[in-house]
């Protein structure tokens, strides 16, 4: 028995990873069959199983604190299960949410890994993060933008050690280590207010009925613009004056644009790819994304490969070591939007009727009131160390119908966008706080509450603002 033992063990540790990766390329594939309309009741079973095997699999490998999501969803399962007569319908639509979250981290994985090892990201970032103090946070911030857009989180990795790393005696300078680093956090959230690329933007959109990325971009994209001139206003006024003249020999910030000219072009040949897509074919965007972004990681990386002479083997390689080795090592990250994801939509519906039980109804609650009520909720809850995602998706399937509360759909989807941005600015317990803070050697909790303090008040106040004022202009 112990033998026995012994070998699923030895099994398990030399081909666990191979099988999480292989399981998430059936998930995405199942996924992208039920975005197309091509699904079948078998596809959809197999993708259902895929996921609840995956996270079996992961859960041994990861932190006691992921393993805790799993467990409150296995939890809420039994709960669903006990007291729901329709239990089926709700666990279903909760793997089926799961497993999108899943194929969506793939889609963008591939393209972080295809961007990590060009020499065309190397050398953006190089440039524009030698810029001279006076002018470096407004550049670090339109190219942690750029950034941000293919590599979501990694762009604080890749930006943050190359700013650090990019000048004689940066390191010794605490002052200059915060502004870059704030530079860069910020561009990151500002983006993820109106990337079809983001999670804060698909989620917030898939939980919202009625809403669409079409109708959203444009006011998000004004919550992008707040959260990211509100950060360089700050940082002006904040500024430590220096009574040197600037003899830095930094390129020039014009230089910088034209150097980010071929990261811009890049940028403008995706998103060119996937509308085209998207308006000929109907599908959502989310859906176009799972579906073009892997096929144009693996272009990316043949092109790459071309003066090796043999571009083919090496996208193969790195196609199977992006499955069976970098995909699997993003576990933890995984099991974390994957349960957070599920537990929403099962917690949400056992909330619901709860709610309805102790009478209490939200529809009678003034819609500005209630509007501003979740943009607050969600940073306070990310500081007890409840994930924004978490909390959205909880939070959504009890709100009101926005027809009831007199807005358009897309002005609930701004509020929870808000209320996210600020949850991800403020809250310690976040990725960007655990990234910054490592890169820059203080705590979480340092960046969230000291670093990011006034920034997170001030922003607050202008979205509250700008999402009250949208509600009110376009209600119906």
């Amino acid at each position: 028995m112990r033998l026995y033992r012994s070998g699923i063990v030895a099994f398990y540790q030399r081909y666990s990873n191979t099988i999480i990766g292989a399981l998430l390329c059936i998930i995405a594939f199942g996924v992208f069959l039920t975005e197309w309309s091509l699904a079948t009741p078998l596809s959809d079973l197999v993708t259902r199983i895929a996921v609840v095997v995956v996270i079996c699999l992961m859960f041994p490998r990861v932190t006691s604190n992921r393993r805790v999501f799993v467990i409150a969803a296995l939890l809420l399962s039994v709960i669903c299960i006990w007291t729901t007569p329709g239990w089926s319908h709700t666990i279903k639509r909760g793997l089926s949410t799961t497993a999108f979250i899943g194929a969506f981290f793939a889609a963008l994985s591939s393209l972080g890994d295809a961007a990590a090892s060009s020499m065309l990201i190397q050398n953006c970032g190089k440039n524009i993060s030698t810029q001279r103090p006076s002018r470096r946070y407004a550049v670090l911030t339109f190219g942690g933008v750029l950034f941000s857009l293919l590599l979501n989180y990694g762009s604080i990795f890749l930006l943050g050690n190359l700013a650090l790393s990019g000048k004689p005696g940066t390191k010794e300078n605490p002052t200059r280590i915060r502004r870059m680093l704030l530079a860069i956090e910020r561009a990151l959230v500002a983006t993820n207010c109106w990337s079809p690329l983001s999670y804060t933007v698909t989620i917030s959109i898939l939980v919202v009925p009625g809403a669409t990325w079409n109708g959203a971009f444009l006011p998000c994209l004004v919550s992008g613009i707040i959260l990211a001139a509100s950060g360089w206003l700050l940082d002006s006024v904040r500024a430590p004056k220096s009574t040197q003249p600037d003899t830095s020999s930094a390129i020039s910030a014009a230089g910088a644009l034209r150097d980010l000219s071929p990261l811009i072009g890049l940028l403008i040949l995706l998103a060119t790819i996937t509308f085209t897509i998207h308006f000929m074919s109907g599908v959502r965007i989310a859906g176009v994304v799972i579906f073009v972004i892997p096929i144009i990681s693996f272009i990316w990386i043949a092109i790459q490969s071309l003066d090796k002479g043999s571009p083919a083997a090496d996208v193969g390689q790195r196609a199977k070591a992006f499955v069976s080795v970098r995909l699997p090592n993003m576990r933890s990250e995984l099991t974390l939007l994957m349960m957070a994801a599920f537990i929403g939509i099962v917690g949400g519906d056992l909330l619901e009727p709860v709610i309805t039980s102790i009478g209490l109804d939200l529809s009678v609650v003034p819609t500005p009131v209630l509007l501003a009520t979740i943009i607050v909720l969600i940073p306070l809850c990310g500081q007890a160390g409840l994930n924004p995602l978490l909390v959205v998706v909880l939070i959504a399937p009890i709100l009101p119908p926005s027809e009831t509360l007199g807005i358009t759909a897309t002005a609930e989807v701004l509020a929870l966008i808000a209320g996210w941005s600020l949850g991800n600015i403020s809250s310690p317990f976040t990725a960007t706080a655990s990234v910054v803070g490592m890169l820059g050697k203080v705590s979480p909790r340092t960046v969230s509450n000291s670093w990011n303090g006034i920034y997170s008040l001030v922003t607050g106040v202008l979205l509250i603002g700008w999402v009250l004022a949208y509600s009110s202009i376009t209600a119906p």
